[in-house]
């Protein structure tokens, strides 16, 4: 692989490991990184020239279906994360 294709593959992974590292060393409220996350991402996708909906991300795609199941993933999780990982780690 050529640097000039290797280059943007580097980014990329970069990337996606800063954004997957950054909660869990920068030791900032839970608030606070879906806002960061999505200014780097778009600082991001601005230096690629590229938009969210280049990602797959559009506005009129959102609907309260969406909402719902976005919701109904993340009760879930919490519900998973809470009852079943939190008394593994405390064990």
């Amino acid at each position: 692989m050529t640097r000039s294709r290797l280059l943007p593959v580097l980014a990329d992974v970069g990337m996606i490991i800063l954004v997957s590292v950054l909660p869990h060393v920068a030791g900032l409220p839970m608030l606070v990184y879906p806002p960061v996350i999505l200014l780097l991402l778009f600082l991001y996708l601005r230096w690629k020239k590229l938009t969210f909906s280049d990602i797959g991300f559009r506005w009129r795609d959102l609907s309260w279906k969406s909402l719902f199941i976005g919701c109904a993933i993340g009760a879930a999780w919490a519900l998973t994360v809470f009852f079943l990982v939190g008394p593994l780690i405390v064990a």
